[in-house]
């Protein structure tokens, strides 16, 4: 109980990032650069316009069901600007339908990149 109230009390007095700060000289981590995720390259073929959705997070509470009605919406006018929906995440995710299905194909390092090049992402 102790550690919690010594969070709370940091995170209303000091603010968040000195905590973080007091947490990374205590585990002797340097957090002077910027997190970044490597990336791998994934060839979509001669998909070069797209968006992406990403329809699962590993936390039922923060999945969002209706993502088949978004796309019966939205593709009809991607279509006429030539762009694709492509989805990816894990095999939790749930397949949709008017998609580029990459679920369970690529890695965390492709998708990184698939997302990156990404005109937007859903997810």
């Amino acid at each position: 109980m102790d550690i919690y109230k010594n969070i709370q009390t940091k995170i209303l007095n000091g603010g968040l990032i000195k905590l973080i700060e007091s947490y990374s000289r205590s585990c002797s981590v340097d957090i002077k650069h910027k997190p970044e995720l490597l990336e791998h390259f994934f060839s979509l073929g001669d998909i070069t316009k797209y968006i992406t959705i990403q329809n699962s997070s590993g936390m039922p509470a923060k999945n969002y069901s209706l993502y088949q009605d978004v796309v019966d919406i939205i593709s009809p006018v991607l279509e006429k600007e030539g762009i694709k929906i492509v989805l990816i995440g894990d095999t939790d995710s749930q397949p949709l339908s008017k998609v580029t299905n990459l679920i369970g194909i690529t890695s965390i390092h492709q998708s990184a990149y698939i997302v990156r090049n990404s005109l937007l992402h859903f997810g």
